[in-house]
């Protein structure tokens, strides 16, 4: 196992009105293409089949918060690698 999360690098919690949106979100991430330098963004694309195949109409909003949320795992991801490379 890995070495623990950083304190500064834990969440907060997600808020009731936006727990649809982590549903969503981890729908997703569940699909999600891996690389060797981790894991691949989800494209615009993948989300669009994605609403298509579950019937859900995404606000412009919503669209933005997945990205959003997209980038923040695969950036937090990313220093908890550098962190466990720093402890090493």
């Amino acid at each position: 196992m890995g070495a623990p999360i950083p304190e500064g690098l834990i969440p907060p919690e997600c808020p009731p009105e936006l727990e649809y949106l982590m549903s969503w979100f981890e729908e997703l991430n569940a699909q999600r293409q891996g690389g060797m330098a981790g894991p691949q963004a989800i494209p615009y694309s993948e989300i669009q089949a994605w609403a298509f195949t579950t019937q859900r109409s995404l606000s412009r909003f919503e669209t933005r918060l997945l990205v959003a949320l997209d980038a923040l795992l695969r950036g937090t991801l990313h220093k908890i690698k550098e962190n466990e490379r720093e402890s090493t």
